[in-house]
């Protein structure tokens, strides 16, 4: 078995039943285009300039989710449960 990520896709996870629907999940900061052109946080933190929402957390989120889940992961929202 594969690792379990927690998520919350939309405030309030208003789209978890759009990505149960589809099968896919969607971390935002749709700005930044292709996640995996960033080589490290520093770079991502950069780009989404910083703000509330945009800053390290933001980054670590997008570089574990990016660089670490794997197609055997499970993703899991805890709004529901």
């Amino acid at each position: 078995m594969g690792n379990v990520w927690k998520i919350a896709p939309g405030e309030a996870a208003d789209h978890w039943e759009m990505c149960r629907r589809r099968g896919c999940i969607l971390l935002g900061w749709r700005q930044l285009g292709d996640y995996g052109k960033f080589k490290s946080e520093k770079q991502i933190v950069k780009a989404l300039g910083g703000g509330p929402g945009h800053g390290a957390g933001a980054a670590h989120s997008i570089s574990r989710f990016v660089h670490d889940i794997q197609l055997s992961d499970i993703v899991i929202d805890l709004f529901f449960y």
